[in-house]
C-alpha cells in the first residue's frame, strides 16, 4: 500500500499496533511486527517477531469494485530458535503462539471501529523457506471484513 492515508493502511497499522502489545499478560512475547521486504532477512537477535503478510480484496467475481471487502492476511511468528539448539520441538514450542495471538485479536476485533471484524481462519505451525533456510513459524490467517466508500479508498 503506498498511501498511509488509505483506510486499508491504517487498519494494517492498527492491527500491527495491537499484536504489539503481546508484551504482559501472555505467554507469547512479541519484538516487533513488519511487513518484510522482497528479500526476507532475519536474525535469531530480532527475534521474536510477527511478520505480518496481506492481500487486498477490493473485486467482485464480475471486475466491480464492492463496498463490502475482505483484507486478507497472514501473520507468521518466529521465535528465532532452533530445533537443534531447543529441547523442545517447535510445535511444542509455538503450541501457545496460536491461542495468544487469537486472545490478542479478540480483545479488539473491530480494530476501534476502523472495520467490521478480524475473523481468524487458521492458526497452525508451519515451516517457511528463505534463502538461508527453512524458519519454523506459528502461521495464522486473518480475513478482515470491511466497508469502504467505493469511490475513495481513503473513507
Amino acid at each position: 500500500m503506498a498511501d498511509e492515508d488509505c483506510r486499508d493502511w491504517r487498519i494494517i497499522d492498527a492491527l500491527m499496533t495491537h499484536l504489539k502489545t503481546m508484551k504482559t499478560g501472555y505467554r507469547t512475547v512479541v519484538n516487533d511486527v513488519f511487513i518484510p521486504k522482497k528479500e526476507l532477512v532475519l536474525s535469531a537477535a530480532q527475534c521474536p517477531v510477527i511478520m505480518f503478510f496481506y492481500n487486498e480484496n477490493y473485486l467482485d467475481e464480475e471486475g466491480f469494485v464492492k463496498e463490502q471487502s475482505s483484507l486478507e492476511a497472514v501473520l507468521a511468528y518466529w521465535d528465532g530458535l532452533d530445533d537443534k539448539d531447543s529441547t523442545e520441538s517447535y510445535v511444542c514450542r509455538l503450541k501457545n503462539v496460536g491461542a495468544d495471538i487469537r486472545k490478542c485479536i479478540m480483545k479488539n476485533v473491530a480494530l476501534g471501529g476502523l472495520c467490521e471484524v478480524v475473523k481468524i481462519e487458521s492458526s497452525k505451525p508451519a515451516i517457511i523457506m528463505t534463502k538461508t533456510g527453512p524458519l519454523e513459524v506459528h502461521v495464522t490467517s486473518l480475513r478482515i471484513k470491511r466497508t469502504h466508500n467505493q469511490y475513495d479508498p481513503y473513507k
